[in-house]
């Protein structure tokens, strides 16, 4: 599989859609992904999915040092997908700052991404991956958005990431470009 780079111009991608989830939270916003109905809150990064009767609470917060170990453990479970970039270990402790962990309901690191800054207007974002048996669920979508808005907050122009599965981000409104 050849190597594609995509980009998002973040001035044209803005939320247009606030969800009623009766939360009393303006922050909360309403994602739809796999039939299965999230709401986002930006101020305190928690994420409720809503599936029938059950509801689950996923938490997106920065990676600290003791997720290092989480982390790693999360792309060895992934090492059979072409898609995605393996980070060795001292390159995940050098770069820690750039990631974001997804908690389940117990606290325990079931995804992660990272966003990079290249130059003050652009941003790389990488290592988007979610333990198998959790996939389809949404929670790349989630980190996905979770980046894009941390570039935002960062006044990036630009994001972009290096993939073998362009079709994957051009549901979040990525573009191929030349390098």
């Amino acid at each position: 599989m050849s190597e594609l780079t995509v980009c998002l111009s973040l001035a044209n991608n803005r939320r247009s859609q606030q969800a009623d989830d009766n939360s009393g939270c303006p922050s909360h916003w309403r994602v739809n992904v796999n039939l299965c109905l999230y709401f986002f809150c930006s101020n305190c990064s928690s994420i409720v999915c809503t599936m029938g009767r059950r509801q689950e609470t996923m938490t997106i917060e920065p990676a600290t040092v003791k997720d290092t170990q989480a982390i790693v453990s999360i792309f060895i479970a992934n090492k059979g997908d072409p898609g995605l970039f393996q980070e060795p270990e001292a390159e995940i402790r050098r770069n820690l700052q750039d990631f974001l962990v997804a908690r389940d309901a117990n606290g325990k690191a079931v995804a992660c991404s990272a966003l990079h800054r290249d130059t003050a207007e652009l941003a790389e974002i990488y290592g988007v991956a979610v333990l198998p048996e959790l996939q389809g669920q949404g929670i790349g979508a989630m980190l996905m958005q979770k980046c894009k808005e941390r570039g935002a907050a960062c006044q990036l122009a630009h994001l972009w990431l290096a993939t073998v599965k362009p079709e994957y981000f051009r549901r979040y409104s990525f573009r191929a470009i030349s390098r």
